[in-house]
Parts: structure tokens; C-alpha cells; sequence
């Protein structure tokens, strides 16, 4: 486990040890997945690539934070009401 000068342990990418799992999750059931993992956390979560296939494609990856970007729009509107 890696850990801060401090003591603290440092999460260094959970999209690395679960990818495929936490991917397929973004994807079939987003509103769940973005209540686990807040927007800020997972900015940049599709341009980590996978460690078995490497950067998968733009395509993909763009369908996904659009998914995940409409998940975080319904929940928005829910605390505005």
C-alpha cells in the first residue's frame, strides 16, 4: 500500500485493480456508478488505458462521459427540485 508522507494511504487508481468491472458499471447503470464515484474523482477516468487492451477508442470513450455526464445532469435536477 502506498502511502502519504503523513501516514494517509493514497488511492492511486481503482480504475486499474477493477477496470472492466467499474467501466461496465459506468455504462449500464451510470446513475448508480456516479453516485459511488463523484464527477471530480472520475474526470479523467477514460483516459486511463486498460491494462490488458491498452486506450480503447475515442468512439467509446466519448459515449461513456456522455453517459455518465447525462447520470449527473438527472441527479442534479432531482436536488433542484
Amino acid at each position: 500500500m502506498m502511502r502519504r508522507e503523513n501516514n494517509p494511504p493514497v488511492l492511486i487508481d481503482p480504475f486499474f485493480v477493477d477496470g472492466p468491472n467499474l467501466y461496465r458499471t459506468a455504462a449500464e447503470r451510470p446513475d448508480e456508478f456516479m453516485t459511488r464515484i463523484p464527477e471530480p474523482e472520475r474526470r479523467f477516468m477514460t483516459e486511463i488505458p486498460l491494462a490488458a487492451s491498452g486506450l480503447w477508442p475515442e468512439a467509446e470513450r466519448a459515449a461513456l462521459r456522455s453517459t455518465l455526464a447525462a447520470a449527473d445532469a438527472r441527479a442534479s435536477a432531482k436536488m433542484d427540485r
